[in-house]
């Protein structure tokens, strides 16, 4: 039969049938590709991306790029709660140079910043070492004219396809998946792009940065990632500002360094070596990073002293009491919040414990008291009885909440008690339970993790409901 034969109604279905199952597959795919996709640029589900693409146009007056060590490093809550500028990081582990290009000319669709600040990590090397960090910067881009040139510039010409694709690098992440790629989880979009650290490591001082200037020369691709930025920024309109973060660099990376300071030096380019100004600004090595590669935040707040005085040349506008900038409030806010929760980790004071419990807002803190607390001349009563329990109920034993302020009993140490179950949001259930024995770890879970302190005759769980995550689990 010739198709002209084919009655309209007929052609009309057929054509329908073919419609739905492609659109079918269609859905299928971009299904199983939201569930499998790269989801953060940062760890951790953090993804500068998606807070970029969350802000509204024309809003961010100064861009830090970079690596982790520009998350790390620089902190816009810093940045506006002492000058109110809008900062913004649009930092990504381990960002090499190319895609530092690429992500700007990305986020200048979106913003028209006054400076942008780069940090020079990316520039010291060709090729990253860690294959995560690649596939951070290079399947993270959103817009796919831009992906494809970056792609191009920077993969080796066999593999290209695969990254401008994405799906067939995507779809090896099965055995990596976990609850975040599904479940729809609120974006962190009132973050700024920084990491906020307070660890404090092991850091050494580099001695490859001491002594005078020792410039090395530059590869061709090196001097045309200058030029290019450079003439991107009078393309523009922004003031360019390059960096070297305070690191444990290596003498062949200082050597490039040197070069790009003589370079901003002939171009009248804003250029700051952190590592060879570490003595001006009084970095402390003991103090003020997480290793020997990133600042915490004690060390970004020095950074931020710095930069604060050096860019008041730009005359940045004070955004401080503008709704429009909602989202920079937020960000101090939820800085305040971990550094609250900071002070809660690292106190070994149960009454300064208590006392912040007491004080804290949108937290569960889960009360234990277990074993032979009693023989211990009542050390855990005093700090209790802030928190609002009794000393009868102190006798008893038992497991407690404080939430919102008030403290409630919710199990008694009985052997073969229905545990007690409360849920802490959409993906984490508190359960509490007694064994007749205070080594058992699963006395207090969430989830499926203990989150009782083994070995202890006193627990005290902090959880965290407005951004659903532990703070801390502490033994005494």
């Amino acid at each position: 039969m010739k198709s002209t034969d084919i009655p309209v109604k007929t052609r009309i279905k057929r054509i329908c049938a073919v419609a739905c199952f492609a659109a079918l597959v269609f859905l299928c795919i971009f299904g199983t590709y939201k569930v499998l996709k790269w989801k953060d640029t940062m760890g951790e589900y953090l993804s500068s991306v998606d807070m970029l693409k969350a802000t509204d146009k024309e809003l961010i007056d100064v861009v830090f790029m970079g690596s982790s060590h520009a998350y790390n490093g620089f902190n816009p809550a810093y940045f506006w709660e002492d000058k109110g500028w809008s900062c913004f990081d649009m930092a990504i582990s381990g960002q090499d140079a190319t895609s530092t290009y690429y992500y700007l000319k990305y986020l200048l669709r979106r913003q028209s910043p006054k400076v942008v600040c780069v940090d020079l990590y990316g520039f010291t090397f060709d090729k990253h070492g860690v294959q995560g960090n690649e596939y951070r910067n290079y399947l993270s881009m959103p817009a796919v004219d831009l992906q494809v040139k970056m792609v191009r510039e920077y993969v080796d010409e066999e593999d290209r396809q695969d990254y401008i694709v994405r799906f067939p690098i995507v779809h090896t992440r099965y055995k990596e998946l976990g609850k975040y790629d599904f479940y729809n989880y609120k974006l962190n979009d009132y973050i700024r792009g920084e990491k906020i650290s307070w660890t404090v490591g092991e850091a050494c001082a580099p001695e490859s940065s001491d002594g005078s200037l020792s410039p090395a020369e530059l590869s061709e691709s090196k001097v045309k990632w200058l030029d290019d930025m450079y003439e991107l920024s009078q393309k523009e309109g922004f003031s360019l500002v390059l960096v070297a973060l305070p690191y444990n660099i290596p003498a062949e990376s200082q050597e490039k360094i040197d070069t790009v300071s003589k370079y901003c030096e002939e171009k009248g380019i804003a250029f700051y070596d952190f590592n060879r100004l570490r003595h001006e600004i009084g970095f402390d090595y003991t103090h003020d990073f997480v290793d020997s590669g990133h600042l915490n935040t004690y060390g970004a707040k020095k950074v931020e002293m710095f930069l604060k005085e050096e860019f008041e040349c730009y005359n940045l506008p004070d955004h401080r009491g503008d709704e429009r900038y909602y989202q920079w409030d937020e960000d101090l806010e939820y800085f305040g919040r971990e550094e609250y929760k900071n002070s809660m980790r690292v106190t070994d004071d149960l009454c300064a414990l208590c006392s912040m419990i007491c004080a804290g807002e949108d937290y569960v803190s889960v009360i234990s008291l277990e074993g032979d607390y009693l023989d211990r001349n009542n050390v855990y009563y005093e700090p209790l009885w802030i928190l609002g329990m009794s000393y009868e109920e102190y006798e008893k034993g038992g497991k407690w909440i404080f939430e919102d302020g008030t403290l409630t009993k919710v199990f008694e140490n009985e052997i073969n008690a229905d545990p007690y179950i409360k849920e802490l949001g959409d993906m984490n259930t508190l359960k509490i339970q007694y064994e007749g024995d205070y080594l058992f770890r699963e006395n207090i879970m969430i989830n499926d993790e203990s989150v009782y302190s083994y070995g202890s005759f006193m627990t005290i769980a902090i959880y965290d409901k407005k951004l659903g995550e532990l703070v801390s689990v502490k033994g005494f």
